[in-house]
């Protein structure tokens, strides 16, 4: 009688057990979000700069940033993943265009995309005095039936307002005259506010008027000798912490000698990495900034430049050098005999070749990197290759120092460690 009741008593047990499971499985399966991104701004101005944020994605695998199909990024997420990337917006025809965030290139499954809305401003001529007329420009900018009209504001003053067809073939045109206000750099703002928030900027000079001689000599010489001519400014110059570091470092540049109170640019190569108000250069001609190394651009010696009106005949500007060194990854970071492993990295010189080997173990692949100095190749697990740690070692050609990233070779799934195969 005890073993016949005990049996009933098991079987409903188990069955619990089991809905029980069954529920947290599917609990955790319904919370557990998709990939995701989102960017920050919606609708940005060309050559501008966007934050894309990632949530849902897999922390074992890289995420490739692509902006209509071309490879700007590769990013590694954090242990939650999530990420956080900014970028420049790249020149092309304004309108909508596609942000991909995708790892499934690297065999992980989360993939997510989000559409960024461009348009162009600008102002013509970026220079001359109060009162003269200027011509603020833009493209892309949506329809003034939904949005209203596109505010133009100088230095926080309103001058203009022009309307929009919402048509990228059909851009705006619109002359204002340049208020009265002092020598100095001007901030001009396209806004659109009505049906969520466009705004443009762009720069305007008004420069020192030019001195005028006296229109006669004086009748007298003067009672006191001539004072000593003003001294020039200290030459500039510009210093960046650290001076080398891959890409994404967070870098500190100095600069001393500048105009007081004009904006400076900054850039990394080609690219602008932030501007300066004029607010913060000081009296003495200094300024403090932070910038980040952006992404592509290739490894090796990089010119860093501060400058103030940049292209006029007065402009005052300097340089320094920043040294971009490589990084490298490997996805997944272990496998098993004859598996093969993504191998990506940045920071490498621009089409480069380099040299890919296992220390210890074997097998080489020769790979180039392109014009970016990204690098990303596959490289194979020899199948009667040895288990255990080693290394991924990457050497560009004509340099000595080989590029390292770890991996462990695990034996085979369905494997036991002492098998052995026998004729």
């Amino acid at each position: 009688m005890s073993g016949q009741s005990v049996m009933p008593r098991l079987t409903v047990l188990v069955g619990v057990l089991s809905v029980a499971l069954l529920a947290t499985t599917l609990t955790s399966i319904a919370q557990s979000a998709p990939a995701d991104i989102t960017l920050d701004p919606r609708w940005a101005q060309i050559g501008s700069t966007v934050t894309v944020d990632g949530t849902g994605f897999d922390p074992g695998c890289s995420v490739e940033l692509l902006y209509d199909d071309a490879l700007i990024a590769t990013i590694t997420p954090t242990a939650s993943g999530t990420f956080s990337h900014p970028f420049p917006v790249p020149d092309g025809p304004v309108g909508d265009h596609l942000v991909v965030a995708d790892q499934q290139v690297f065999d992980c499954n989360p993939l997510a995309r989000d559409t960024l809305d461009t348009f162009r401003f600008a102002v013509s001529p970026d220079s001359g005095p109060a009162g003269s007329t200027a011509t603020a420009t833009g493209e892309g900018w949506p329809d003034v039936q939904e949005c209203n009209e596109v505010v133009i504001s100088f230095d926080g003053v309103e001058v203009a307002r022009a309307s929009t067809t919402g048509f990228p073939g059909d851009p705006f045109s619109v002359d204002f005259v340049v208020p009265d206000r002092p020598p100095g750099s001007y901030l001009v703002e396209a806004l659109q506010t009505t049906c969520g928030t466009r705004r443009g900027t762009d720069t305007f000079r008004i420069p020192v008027p030019p001195s005028e001689p006296p229109s006669e000599p004086p009748s007298e010489p003067p009672s006191e000798p001539p004072s000593e001519p003003p001294t020039e400014p200290p030459a500039p110059a510009l210093t960046i912490d650290p001076g080398q570091g891959p890409v994404e470092t967070p870098a500190t540049t100095d600069g001393t000698g500048f105009y007081d109170g004009v904006p400076v640019e900054i850039r990394f190569g080609d690219l602008p990495v932030a501007n300066v108000p004029g607010p913060n250069v000081d009296a003495d001609g200094q300024f403090t900034e932070p910038i980040v190394v952006p992404t592509g651009v290739p490894g090796g010696p990089t010119v860093v430049t501060a400058c103030q009106r940049c292209g006029d005949p007065d402009e005052r500007s300097a340089t320094t050098i920043f040294v971009v060194t490589p990084r490298l990854f490997l996805d997944p970071g272990l496998g098993q005999p004859g598996f093969v492993a993504q191998a990506t990295g940045d920071g490498f010189p621009a089409s480069a070749t380099v040299t890919l080997t296992w220390q210890p173990g074997i097998g080489r692949t020769i790979a180039t990197t392109d014009a970016a100095g990204l690098l990303r190749t596959s490289v194979l697990v020899f199948h009667k290759d040895r288990l255990g740690p080693r290394e991924l070692q990457v050497l560009v050609a004509g340099e000595e120092d080989p590029m390292t990233a770890p991996f462990l070779v695990v034996p085979g799934s369905g494997q036991p460690g002492n098998f052995s195969f026998r004729r």
